[in-house]
């Protein structure tokens, strides 16, 4: 990592961890399981939860396993801030939103053109390139083999003066 870092290439480290477990044997009615985390449908005040960084996802509604358009725009004049490979999906566990998958875009993640997506696991470390896509921009990536239900794609971008401009968007999943 040293050698790579002395050649001017950088990386981003993401530490997911999952939480958000029901006490044991207890599994709400209304929960989707995905990896370690017992998913519930997020109530009304984070559907409509204001995004300081403008997201969409098209298709959306979308397919579990399906290749969608995440676009990424804020108010700032073009080219204000950068983003890198990764976007991080969630799904809400009763209480908190809970990361359960890295996407990396396409070109990003070894998957040649085609986008990645990598399962969180807790205590697991995933390297993410750092390579700074100009904002606003739109990229292929790949939904999570998830069972339907309403999740969030979450991202944030880079400024000038280390400045952060953090968003969302809501993604149904048929």
């Amino acid at each position: 990592m040293r050698w790579f870092l002395g050649l001017g290439v950088a990386a981003t480290i993401v530490t997911a961890c999952s939480g958000g477990t029901t006490p044991q044997g207890e599994v709400p009615s209304d929960s989707i399981v995905s990896g370690e985390v017992h998913c519930l449908e997020p109530p009304a005040s984070e559907i409509n939860l204001a995004s300081s960084l403008t997201m969409a996802l098209d298709p959306n509604p979308v397919e579990a396993g399906a290749i969608a358009t995440l676009s990424l725009s804020s108010d700032d004049p073009p080219y204000t801030y950068t983003d890198g490979a990764a976007a991080t999906w969630q799904c809400w566990d009763g209480t908190t939103w809970v990361a359960t998958h890295q996407m990396l875009r396409d070109g990003y993640g070894g998957g040649g053109d085609r986008p990645v997506t990598l399962e969180v696991t807790a205590g697991a470390t995933t390297t993410v390139p750092a390579i700074g896509l100009n904002v606003p921009n739109s990229y292929s990536i790949l939904i999570p083999d998830v069972p339907p239900g309403t999740y969030r794609i979450i991202d944030d971008v880079g400024g000038a003066n280390r400045q952060r401009l953090g968003g969302h968007v809501i993604v149904v999943v048929r």
